[in-house]
């Protein structure tokens, strides 16, 4: 015997609620809602496992997932969502919106003082705990009740736990209480489950218990100094806030800033941010990491120097949260982007589609939600029977940090790009 939760009603609009949650990290860095929104248990277990079918499984309840499930079900299918964390995934409370919302505070003060009659009426910093609330208010203080309304208005099931593929079309949930849900798929599955922040094998980084980008923009005591290793996106928009919250802040770049950029825009941002008082080193690398007497962390850098702070944050990259997928259930190495072909489909398997972050062609939420909406097509025509014909180099642009392609791509094609001046 089961029982099915009704996920049909109508729900509310997709915004997060407002009950308040708060966070809790985990090792490695990541983070998990000590009590996520509580939904009505779908399965009747019997000796605590119970099992569903479904047209379509996702696992992963971020955008990528959520778009997935969507779009499916809009064309008729039946899908359920498998998540171990929050419904709304990593830009809801953890990307996106939070670290938009540690900025704004800073951009307008910044603007302000540029303005002449406006800069004469602004004295004083950042009221930093202010700014800390609206970061909450953003982030619904980690509470997913409204993405949950959105997933029952949208006729999506949802399943909480940690999802494992366990052969084809097979994907057991264990719940934290540790019962199972094994679950069923007709027609596909399809993991957007992201990536997360790559740990570099820096001697003694582990043990100094460095921040990643979750408990950067989840802070909630800012420090009085951070170091920050990697330049990228993470790095440097890390810096311009805590900056504006009055901390000391060092990049530590093994090249420029914004390596997926033009040059010059990353030295664009590293002039802004050292006009503000930011230690920007580039060209070194952090060789070495331990706690000083005070228990502040210590940076040993291949330059010969080294950088104390009290918090350092990793940002150098991002890995697949493919580790504990179930992968070896179905011949595949666990820790691997999954390659995809043009329709999202993971090559050399019919069922099995991998979307987003996962699949490594462009690790951006907007490409992901494209990548999502087009996904979900595919597997409701596949799953009706039709055709489906793509053109390889829509899915498959990678995002940069402006528009067209760099220089260097455009000249290596004897294509020389054009160039629009622009006017600050």
């Amino acid at each position: 015997m089961r029982r099915v939760l009704d996920a049909r009603r109508a729900g509310a609009g997709r915004r997060p609620g407002h009950g308040r949650t708060r966070w809790m990290p985990r090792p490695g860095g990541t983070t998990v809602a000590r009590n996520p929104s509580p939904v009505s248990d779908p399965l009747a277990s019997v000796d605590g496992m119970s099992e569903r079918e479904y047209d379509l499984i996702v696992i992963g309840a971020g955008p990528v997932g959520e778009n997935v499930a969507d779009r499916a079900v809009q064309s008729g299918l039946t899908a359920v969502i498998v998540e171990s964390e929050l419904v709304g995934g990593e830009c809801s409370y953890w990307a996106c919106m939070p670290s938009k919302a540690l900025l704004r505070s800073g951009a307008v003060l910044r603007a302000a003082r540029d303005v002449d009659g406006a800069k004469q009426a602004v004295t004083g910093d950042l009221d930093v705990a202010a700014v800390l609330r609206r970061r909450d208010a953003m982030t619904s203080d980690w509470n997913d009740s409204g993405q949950v309304q959105w997933l029952e208005g949208a006729g999506i099931d949802l399943v909480r736990g940690h999802g494992r593929l366990t052969g084809e079309k097979t994907v057991r949930v264990t719940a934290a209480d540790g019962t199972t849900t094994d679950l069923v798929a007709r027609h596909a599955v399809a993991v957007c489950t992201g990536s997360a922040a790559l740990l570099p094998g820096i001697p003694g980084l582990a043990d100094i218990e460095p921040w990643t980008s979750r408990e950067a923009t989840a802070v909630q005591n800012v420090p009085g100094s951070l170091a920050i290793l990697g330049g990228g996106v993470v790095g440097a928009e890390m810096a311009t806030a805590f900056e504006g919250l009055g901390t000391e802040v060092t990049i530590i770049a093994r090249s420029g800033l914004l390596g997926g950029t033009e040059p010059f825009a990353g030295e664009l941002v590293a002039d802004a941010l050292r006009a503000r008082g930011v230690t920007v080193k580039t060209g070194v690398d952090a060789t070495a990491a331990r706690r000083d007497d005070d228990g502040r962390r210590v940076l040993e850098l291949s330059d010969g120097t080294s950088i104390t702070a009290d918090e350092v944050l990793v940002a150098t990259g991002r890995v697949p949260r493919t580790t504990d997928l179930g992968l070896e259930s179905i011949g595949l190495d666990e820790g691997i982007w999954l390659d995809v072909d043009d329709t999202l489909r993971v090559r050399g398997f019919d069922w099995l589609y991998a979307v987003g972050d996962v699949n490594h062609r462009a690790l951006l939420t907007h490409q992901g939600k494209y990548q999502a909406r087009a996904a979900g097509d595919v597997i409701a025509v596949r799953a009706q029977g039709g055709a489906v014909d793509a053109a390889g180099d829509v899915i498959a642009v990678r995002a940069q940090g402006g528009r067209g392609r760099r220089r260097a791509v455009g000249r290596a094609r004897r294509d020389p790009p054009t160039t629009t001046p622009f006017h600050r």
